[in-house]
């Protein structure tokens, strides 16, 4: 089970019958929040949520759990975004290392990625997934250089395209 969190404005409207309404939203944020939901299965995670909720959290004990994942576009969207979850306790027992550090080492290698320094973001992926073995998206962004053979591509512009919906 996944949950896709962001955050925008949409229309609400009533379609049915007299018999039966069910209610209908209608926004490209809508949208981008079930694109967000579809995605947690790519990346192995319980929760993605948008840049715009995590710059809308106003507590700073909020923020601190959620972890920089990736800078995509999604399936019918040019917005670029970047993607983020949320690290639940629960799902914790084989971190080797405490918390924040392995957050530290993560986002390192993201930015690593998001840069253009893939030489640099595998190594630190790789040591990433010994910190804690069971995170996938560490393998998910090592699967995805390796489809370049770990090679920046020359139109790289630090975002990717997520295609599945």
């Amino acid at each position: 089970m996944g949950f896709g969190l962001h955050v925008g404005w949409a229309i609400e409207g009533a379609i049915g019958s007299s018999h039966k309404v069910d209610p209908s939203y209608l926004s490209p944020h809508v949208n981008l929040a079930s694109r967000l939901e579809a995605a947690t299965k790519q990346y192995g995670v319980m929760l993605l949520i948008s840049e715009t909720v995590v710059a809308n959290l106003t507590m700073s004990s909020l923020r601190k759990p959620c972890r920089k994942l990736d800078h995509v576009t999604v399936k019918g969207s040019v917005e670029r975004l970047t993607l983020y979850t949320f690290d639940m306790p629960l799902f914790q027992q084989d971190l080797k290392v405490d918390l924040a550090d392995y957050r530290n080492v993560f986002e390192a290698a993201v930015d690593s990625y998001i840069g253009g320094n893939w030489h640099k973001a595998v190594e630190i992926f790789q040591d990433c997934m010994q910190m804690w073995p069971s995170d996938r998206p560490p393998r998910v962004l090592l699967a995805f250089m390796a489809t370049h053979k770990n090679m920046v591509p020359a139109n790289w512009k630090g975002y990717r395209e997520l295609t599945e919906k």
